[in-house]
């Protein structure tokens, strides 16, 4: 268990990014990426930062990798 009052902000990022692996980025399908602290959109004047992303083709298709899901946590 973890005592969210006491934690600091660090330490909650570093406890919700475990259980994200564990309980979210577990997955038996091999199609499914993720990466840990990506930036994107280098136009902007602060680059936008996310913990994690993970990408999800719908299919191994041309048009399925299109149509895949991006998903910023």
């Amino acid at each position: 268990m973890h005592d969210w009052n006491r934690m600091t902000r660090p330490d909650i990022t570093a406890a919700l990014g475990c259980m994200l692996i564990k309980y979210v980025f577990h997955y038996p399908d091999q199609r499914i990426y993720w990466a840990e602290e990506v930036t994107y959109d280098y136009t902007l004047t602060n680059p936008i930062r996310v913990d994690f992303m993970r990408f999800k083709p719908r299919n191994t298709l041309p048009s399925g990798l299109e149509q895949s899901e991006f998903m910023a946590y």
